[in-house]
């Protein structure tokens, strides 16, 4: 897993060096495809997985990127996963040309980074290459490329503890689908109940959850609660205190509320939770 993949036309290799060991150097963790060139079915679904355990996909906008179909299908990928996308226009390109490679690309908000005011591009042959691309530097232009990876640092960190969550759930729905919608996939118990929670907490935040994840939670809820009925007793029995005069931690199977039973005292135990009421009966 890693916390930004990036997508970029291998044409634009020299500032994809620079944005990365920039984002590097902030210690946070990148995801990038170095050759950019298809090899076999592999190839893209590990592009597809580095994409699904990420929480966020940055796009570089060029002339080369918006003519790209890899670029294209990767974009595509991370829209359909409602991933969080942050554009980073590097030319200076009209919006309804990038409209046309993805219409939905202008509906979210760029930031700019354009060649010549926020970085430079020097050829250089070290390395032998004898790929053009291979042989770019980027140069940044400074304050002005600081400047904007500081915004950019706040847009991938913005409800960073929801892009967690919305990735963890993503990796969970998708494995369920892959094997069939099988019960044993799901979740419950209090990871069950803490996604419930995150998903209440962030209702209106976006990225939002696909219909995927809602169904996987909804499942997950329904296969819990008939578990939760078949149940003998409300609780379980986490621990004995004491060794004469026991008294025993139970736990509520529902919310995992604790309630302390003391046996010595001679009272029975409740026929349901004290905090939630959940009853077996």
């Amino acid at each position: 897993m890693s916390d930004v993949f990036i997508s970029y036309s291998r044409k634009d290799i020299g500032f994809a060096h620079l944005l990365y060991e920039s984002l590097e150097q902030d210690n946070i963790d990148t995801w990038i495809d170095w050759e950019r060139i298809p090899v076999g079915d592999d190839w893209w679904l590990n592009i597809r997985a580095a994409i699904d355990n990420t929480n966020v996909f940055i796009f570089l906008i060029s002339r080369h990127s918006i003519n790209s179909t890899v670029c294209k299908d990767e974009v595509d990928h991370a829209l359909k996963n409602n991933k969080r996308i942050i554009p980073v226009v590097l030319d200076d390109l009209d919006s309804t040309v990038v409209g046309d490679f993805v219409p939905d690309l202008s509906k979210i908000n760029w930031m700019i980074l354009q060649k010549g005011k926020y970085f430079t591009v020097e050829e250089t042959n070290e390395d032998g290459s004898i790929r053009p691309e291979d042989q770019q530097v980027a140069i940044a232009q400074l304050p002005q490329f600081d400047n904007a990876l500081k915004k950019l640092n706040e847009a991938i960190h913005t409800d960073w503890e929801w892009l967690e969550y919305h990735k963890n759930l993503l990796i969970k729905a998708q494995e369920w689908q892959r094997i069939g919608f099988h019960p044993d996939f799901l979740i419950r118990g209090r990871e069950l109940r803490e996604f419930e929670r995150v998903l209440t907490l962030f209702t209106n935040i976006d990225p939002r959850p696909t219909a995927l994840m809602v169904s996987y939670i909804q499942a997950s809820h329904e296969e819990s609660e008939r578990l939760l009925k078949s149940r003998s007793r409300w609780y379980e029995i986490r621990n004995e205190n004491t060794r004469y005069a026991p008294d025993y931690e139970l736990e509520c199977a529902r919310c995992d509320g604790t309630y302390t039973f003391t046996p010595s005292e001679h009272k029975p135990i409740p026929g349901k939770c004290p905090s939630c009421g959940f009853s077996t009966n």
